[in-house]
């Protein structure tokens, strides 16, 4: 099983090569080359996350054989804990962290954890546009010189915004497994039957918290 990747561009002119910090590659597509960290081979996955336009920044297997993976889209991270044997459909936790490139704040990242319930979605036409908001009203909401934002405020921040959040964080979840199934050449999760899917748009907001430089 492969252990860890870290910080991949994944374009595909570019052909790269993933580097692993293991030499084992269990059911994972890895080549060994003299002199150099093993490297998992071009892929049809690493095609797919292309052309999501995604970076994937991390892919750790724990020793409960959970997967860590983390995503990053534009200044984005999506951050996922998923176990290989039986992905969750309900109560999904995702953390968000937003970095701050420039500007004249002291604010390095804004990160915002939240718990959601899978819904059936087309998970190839994303957008993002209410994930700019929801980061926006955490700005608004967080006060100045503080680490984290008030529980208080939670439900005023996510007002609004559930369905959209919902189908959001569901197109990113159902890519991020067929990215780990592209590479384990393995089915993980089948929504086919409405049991496996919520029919609301149930999410909450666990903590949003800053870092500062």
């Amino acid at each position: 099983m492969l252990g860890k990747i870290e910080n991949i561009n994944l374009k595909p002119e570019m052909r790269n090569e993933i580097k692993s910090s293991k030499g084992d590659s269990g059911s994972f597509k890895v080549h060994k080359k003299q002199g150099f960290a093993d490297t998992l081979t071009y892929s049809s996955a690493l095609i797919f996350l292309s052309s999501l336009n995604w970076k994937l920044k991390k892919f750790f297997v724990n020793s409960e054989n959970q997967i860590e993976i983390e995503i990053q889209f534009d200044n984005y991270i999506f951050c996922f804990l998923i176990n290989q044997k039986a992905p969750s459909t309900k109560n999904i936790f995702i953390k968000i962290i937003e970095n701050v490139f420039a500007g004249t704040s002291k604010i390095n990242k804004y990160i915002c954890e939240i718990n959601f319930d899978l819904i059936k979605v087309d998970s190839k036409e994303i957008e993002y546009d209410s994930l700019n908001t929801l980061f926006s009203r955490v700005k608004t909401f967080l006060i100045p010189g503080d680490k984290e934002v008030n529980r208080m405020y939670f439900y005023n921040i996510i007002n609004g915004l559930n369905e959209r959040l919902v189908y959001l964080f569901s197109q990113i979840y159902l890519n991020v497994i067929e990215f780990i199934e592209k590479l384990n050449s393995k089915k993980l999760l089948s929504i086919s039957e409405d049991s496996q899917t919520s029919n609301t748009n149930n999410i909450s907001i666990s903590g949003v918290y800053v870092e500062y430089q």
